[in-house]
């Protein structure tokens, strides 16, 4: 399909494309569709995230968390599952081999059968989550559809931004070796540096005020 939700390179150097369609894998010059599982030729593709041991977890519109390696499917959601019928946005998986797992109902953390939930009731600021970062410190920042959250521990917690040009949608985190962090919102890119919040807007040059991801190059530059 033309409407790309999301891509990962894999271990292999290809790179894995989700659309609104269907999975696809790009390699030599070619695109393959990913027809293995049904979730996984015809369900909207919404995140990708390469694991560890050398699979890829794929998060769906409405049939949630496929767990993919080599054509085989090692793992699915089943239609038990809370993660059935969410809106898998994110996904992540930690140094400590956690998968955390960010739905239009909450934020699960996942290590084999176990699930953990966090959610607006345990300190976010809502429960549709749209993105995750682990920083250097081992905090997982969390984005939400009303601002800034965060998972320390078993503890979850969060960060007015409001207060900076009406920010609410948190869509993508860049990080800098000091451990500033930039968020990437829907009215600027905002800076938290040692606990204090600035933003960068259209009144400082930005050509549009929604800004859906940042990647820093080799140099340095967003």
């Amino acid at each position: 399909d033309n409407y790309v939700r999301a891509l990962a390179q894999t271990g292999d150097g290809s790179v894995m494309i989700g659309t609104s369609r269907g999975l696809n894998k790009y390699l030599d010059e070619k695109i393959t569709a990913i027809t293995d599982n049904a979730s996984l030729r015809d369900d909207a593709i919404l995140s990708l995230a390469p694991a560890k041991d050398g699979s890829l977890w794929v998060g769906m519109y409405s049939t949630g968390l496929v767990n993919w390696k080599d054509g085989k499917v090692l793992e699915q959601a089943t239609q038990s599952s809370p993660l059935y019928g969410t809106q898998v946005r994110a996904l992540h998986e930690d140094r400590n081999g956690y998968l955390w797992i960010g739905t239009s109902q909450g934020l699960y953390r996942k290590k084999g059968s176990e699930l953990k939930r966090f959610g607006e009731a345990d300190g976010l600021p809502r429960d549709f989550i749209l993105s995750i970062h682990e920083s250097k410190s081992g905090r997982i920042w969390v984005g939400t559809a009303n601002g800034l959250g965060y998972v320390q521990g078993d503890k979850a917690g969060s960060l007015d931004i409001s207060g900076h040009l009406s920010a609410q949608d948190v869509f993508g985190f860049s990080e800098d070796p000091d451990g500033t962090l930039w968020l990437a919102t829907d009215r600027a890119v905002l800076r938290l540096r040692n606990g204090k919040i600035s933003s960068i807007g259209t009144k400082n040059g930005l050509p549009v005020a929604t800004i859906f991801q940042i990647v820093a190059d080799t140099y340095g530059n967003f």
